[in-house]
């Protein structure tokens, strides 16, 4: 029996059992009293999104989303400068539940690219247990998981460009939850591996797990520390992933396959306005035809509130370092203004200065320099 055939039958295996199990069922309703109408605020509202629910709460729709308007402009070493503007996300999403607040939806779209991002079902046995399948973030680094809207700065770093997973989701099949009172957070997937929206293109998948122990309070997904928190949040987080793909560089449509293994490890602390986040990255990939490679990589940044909840300025180092050349940086500063209550309305403006080393010629070095604005409304 093959890898593909252990995983199918392991998955198959632990989907019957979930469904099999008396957790799944709603909960049991007791009789009681007639309870009073219920208020229009009970069934519509705004919380995180606006929501419409059925008087009972069994039916849920919550709209949401966030639009990104931009500029980017960016001067080469050799002289060539390019500027422009861009809608960079304009995004609506929908969540809830039906029937129960065990069966969980999700699904987001982003009109500036015409893509359907996640779609996705989530079954919830307990909190320590819950499958989902469909489209969703592939869970990997935190900076692939965290939403767009939430960034310390314009946008993530190039060490997530070069190690995370292009468009951050996939189609698969995984299993998450929560354990120890939230001390520990998991969660395993098996996804397509050949990139958002796209069927597998042979029969080996994408395996991924990550795992977060919060150390101190709660991290969660936001880099920034918006609440001015009176306690320190600490978390600390491993994750590894390993994709038998197609390899891109056999010719069109690619023919040949190559094995990915990817490692990251992270730590992520936010304490009254401070926020910092540090990972390191390290990929190996091996082509049928060729040697293998090892790359490295690692990214430092922070921010501090010099205006509690309204001025945030901030530091970025990320390096990638490339086996056989080609080495990159990534050198930031940024300044964020939190116009109103946290990540709804707020200004970004970020300037980098980029270098490449041996990467364009033979014993060559670059240096170009790049100046990012942003402004982002979410709802």
């Amino acid at each position: 029996m093959n890898r593909t055939e252990v995983t199918k039958a392991i998955a198959a295996l632990l989907f019957g059992y979930a469904l099999a199990s008396p957790a799944w069922a709603q909960e049991e309703q007791k009789p009681e009293a007639a309870a009073p109408a219920p208020k229009v605020s009970d069934i519509v509202g705004y919380d995180k999104g606006f929501y419409i629910q059925s008087a009972d709460g069994k039916f849920k729709l919550v709209t949401g989303g966030y639009i990104q308007g931009a500029f980017n402009g960016q001067i080469a070493e050799s002289g060539s400068e390019t500027d422009t503007f861009r809608i960079r996300r304009a995004r609506l999403k929908w969540y809830g539940h039906l029937f129960s607040k065990n069966v969980q939806y999700q699904a987001e779209y982003d009109f500036s690219s015409s893509k359907n991002l996640s779609t996705y079902l989530q079954l919830v046995h307990s909190d320590p247990f819950k499958v989902r399948v469909g489209q969703w973030k592939v869970p990997f680094n935190l900076e692939g998981i965290a939403s767009g809207s939430v960034q310390q700065f314009v946008d993530r770093s190039i060490a997530h460009s070069f190690f995370g997973v292009p468009d951050e989701r996939e189609i698969g099949f995984g299993f998450n939850g929560t354990l120890m009172d939230k001390w520990l957070e998991y969660e395993v997937a098996a996804m397509n591996g050949e990139g958002i929206n796209t069927l597998n293109q042979n029969n080996e998948f994408r395996y991924v797990g990550r795992l977060v122990a919060n150390l101190k309070g709660h991290h969660g997904l936001e880099f920034c520390d918006t609440k001015n928190s009176d306690e320190p949040n600490v978390a600390f987080a491993v994750a590894g992933m390993y994709n038998d793909t197609l390899d891109p560089s056999t010719g069109t449509p690619p023919t040949d396959e190559m094995k990915v293994t990817s490692i990251t490890a992270d730590l992520s602390a936010k304490f009254r306005g401070f926020g910092a986040h540090g990972a390191f990255y390290y990929m190996n990939t091996k082509p049928d035809a060729g040697g293998s490679t090892h790359d490295k990589g690692f990214l430092a940044q922070g921010g501090y509130f010099v205006m509690p909840e309204k001025l945030e300025l901030g530091a970025r180092i990320a390096r990638v370092f490339v086996d056989g050349g080609g080495d990159t940086g990534e050198y930031t500063l940024g300044l964020n203004y939190y116009m109103f209550k946290a990540h709804h309305v707020k200004f970004q403006f970020d300037y980098s200065a980029l270098t490449t080393e041996d990467g364009v010629a033979a014993g060559d070095d670059r240096l170009d320099h790049r100046v990012r604005a942003q402004l982002q409304v979410k709802i």
